[in-house]
């Protein structure tokens, strides 16, 4: 591996492999230097045109490891919704304990989060918890539940917040408030 002086005298840094979602995607991350920023990007099984995250650094000479593992964790929180937790492929600039380290962190926010949200629990989870709807806090924000989704028998989720007691389901592209989902159990009866 080049030395920290070097690395980005190049276009574009590996930063590592991983295998992400159930299906064992192979994504390689990059850092690639542009003017002003140098901006986090991957390719999928190594091939094609990069693709970029929305997650960059200021483009300096040398790379501040503490900022790229910042960088990297918060695309990885970001992403963790549809991909789940990337696991070990190969290293780059970051090797499998760097990973490990973004793992465990990872973990920890997601647990005080689903905590902090436990503390929103109200008479609209109540409610979903009567109609066995499930809803549990996602980790993502204070607010941020999910709860089965009623409209498609339970076979995925909906989104709930409990800040605004609210809820919307992307798939079946309904979306409402506790008297909405009242109307529809006692049409549905």
């Amino acid at each position: 591996m080049k030395n920290l002086e070097q690395q980005l005298t190049d276009k574009k840094v590996f930063i590592l492999e991983t295998f992400e979602t159930v299906f064992d995607i192979s994504v390689n991350l990059f850092l690639v230097k542009g003017i002003k920023e140098t901006k986090l990007c991957y390719r999928t099984y190594n091939h094609g045109d990069f693709k970029e995250t929305g997650y960059a650094l200021k483009t300096t000479v040398v790379l501040d490891k503490k900022e790229v593992l910042a960088l990297v964790k918060e695309y990885f929180f970001f992403s963790l919704r549809w991909h789940g937790l990337p696991r070990f492929n190969a290293p780059g600039y970051l090797n499998q304990q760097d990973l490990d380290e973004i793992i465990l962190a990872l973990k920890n926010e997601i647990n005080e989060m689903k905590d902090l949200g436990r503390t929103t629990k109200n008479g609209f989870t109540d409610y979903l918890e009567s109609q066995s709807l499930n809803p549990e806090p996602t980790g993502d924000h204070k607010y941020s539940w999910q709860a089965n989704c009623p409209f498609s028998g339970g076979n995925h989720h909906m989104m709930i917040s409990t800040k605004d007691n609210t809820y919307g389901c992307g798939w079946c592209h309904k979306k409402g408030n506790q008297r909405d989902l009242e109307v529809y159990f006692k049409e549905a009866v």
